[in-house]
């Protein structure tokens, strides 16, 4: 599927393009289920199957963070306005 461009090269930049969007598709995969509480519940349960389940590699298990030190939050209702970040005092 090469159509004989070169790639781009910006010094600093990884470009964002098909074969950067494949490395990450498993991972963003398994990241959209968590708008639900059921699926963030059975990460909890057992993570190495769930990351199985959506076919991670060793890499990106890795990646996936501090999972097992912080919860994960709780999804927004759509619409619902984001939590202030402001400090109420």
């Amino acid at each position: 599927m090469n159509s004989g461009k070169q790639k781009r090269v910006i010094p600093g930049t990884t470009m964002f393009d098909g074969e950067q969007a494949c490395k990450g598709y498993a991972l963003n995969k398994m990241s959209f289920p968590f708008n639900s509480v059921e699926n963030r519940t059975e990460l909890l349960l057992d993570k190495k199957a769930y990351c199985s389940k959506y076919g991670l590699n060793t890499q990106q298990r890795a990646r996936r963070g501090d999972w097992h030190r912080r919860p994960l939050a709780p999804a927004r209702r759509p619409g619902a306005p984001a939590p202030s970040t402001r400090n109420s005092t």
